[in-house]
């Protein structure tokens, strides 16, 4: 993913850490880092660390990434990415990992979690989240999550061509 990312002009690539929740584990951040230096020579490199125990996680994940995923049209997007993305969701619930109690929590339906959570549509529509979020404020790199447990490469892969090839060229337009 991380060559197909270089060679589609992304500006970088953000490697986290999920150490022991199955099955959203991934390998080790340090590691997975330098093997993207030789596999995408031209895309920046972001650690994702931060002192957790002084954070609440599920609140440093929501503040400083996005869920994105973009497909033809909205109801196509919610369609393809739901049954990843919303078993993410049902997993935080079942590790009871919830959000403040103004919020309804995430063992709602797909649909209703996704409110400004995520940024889900036709690239014209997750374009327009993008320029909101940047106008409201002034976000000028997003650390976007595009793909998760499950989730077939293929899929993956098309969503990060279409987000290179329709929804950045429409960004870059509105700004």
């Amino acid at each position: 993913m991380v060559r197909l990312a270089d060679r589609l002009g992304y500006d970088s690539v953000t490697k986290t850490a999920h150490y022991s929740a199955h099955p959203f584990q991934m390998l080790q951040m340090v590691p997975m880092l330098a093997r993207f230096t030789a596999e995408a020579p031209h895309l920046r490199l972001n650690a994702g660390v931060l002192l957790l125990p002084l954070y609440s996680p599920l609140h440093v994940a929501e503040e400083f990434r996005r869920e994105v995923f973009v497909a033809r049209t909205r109801a196509d997007a919610i369609r393809l990415c739901a049954p990843y993305l919303g078993a993410k969701y049902k997993a935080y619930h079942a590790w009871r990992q919830e959000l403040p109690a103004d919020d309804s929590g995430f063992d709602q339906e797909f649909e209703s979690l996704i409110g400004d959570r995520f940024l889900i549509g036709s690239p014209d529509e997750v374009a327009e989240q993008v320029l909101a979020l940047h106008r409201r404020f002034g976000v000028n790199h997003l650390v976007m999550s595009t793909e998760w447990a499950g989730m077939p490469a293929s899929l993956a892969t098309e969503t990060i061509e279409m987000i290179a090839r329709e929804l950045f060229p429409r960004v870059r337009q509105g700004l």
